[in-house]
């Protein structure tokens, strides 16, 4: 894929009834979401490797962002941190708590010049993209990582699809990952995988990959 603006991919997999109907959700239990996630320690393991990686001062994009839980974490290892999220409630929800630069923008479309950030934080955002709309994000996110550049990401691990409404009472999709279909997809995305876990977190299986951009 190209690596100028002119080429990005558009989705075409007819994804985005789906991304809108998650966004209707996360706008809505924007708060409860942020009490109920507050705790970083899943999180932090990942963050500090990926911050030894890119170095401080570097770059980094939190896509899927939410609240900014993450990003506050990434700010205070020494990285210059911009939170983006597709839910405008989950990013007013987080204002109070972290005030660095925060946009509204969808992981198919990133709205960022390409060879921009040293580092890309996607933690539990990809699952909520149909398989070929993850490959767009992909794209866009190597598209925007400079040669080199480090990307930090976790899908949940399984089969299918569904809509999920028992934790918060509201509706999100989700799509699960086999780690081989996973693997595969960030690989043809020009990513070399160097951390790999396979996680239970709450009963539920994580997939957890941080991967280096061939140069």
């Amino acid at each position: 894929m190209g690596r100028d603006e002119g080429d990005r991919a558009r989705s075409t997999t007819g994804g985005d009834d789906v991304a809108r109907r998650n966004r209707a959700t996360y706008d809505r239990i924007a708060e409860t979401f942020r009490e109920w996630t507050s705790d970083p320690a899943f999180s932090e393991p990942w963050i500090e490797a990926l911050v030894r990686r890119v170095g401080r001062g570097a770059r980094v994009a939190d896509l899927g962002c939410g609240p900014g839980r993450d990003s506050i974490a990434l700010q205070a290892r020494g990285v210059a941190t911009v939170s983006m999220d597709f839910s405008l409630g989950m990013l007013r929800a987080g204002l109070a708590d972290f005030e660095g630069p925060r946009v509204q923008g969808d992981l198919r479309w990133l709205p960022f010049a390409a060879d921009a950030f040293a580092g890309a934080w996607v933690n539990a955002s990809l699952l909520h993209l149909e398989p070929d709309d993850v490959d767009v994000a992909l794209g866009e996110i190597a598209r925007i990582l400079r040669p080199g550049g480090w990307l930090s990401t976790s899908v949940k691990g399984g089969t299918g699809d569904e809509w999920e409404d028992t934790r918060y009472g509201e509706p999100r999709w989700f799509h699960y990952w086999s780690e081989a279909e996973f693997d595969a997809r960030l690989e043809r995305a020009g990513f070399e995988i160097h951390d790999a876990e396979y996680d239970e977190v709450r009963s539920q299986p994580w997939i957890l990959r941080q991967a280096r951009l061939r140069p």
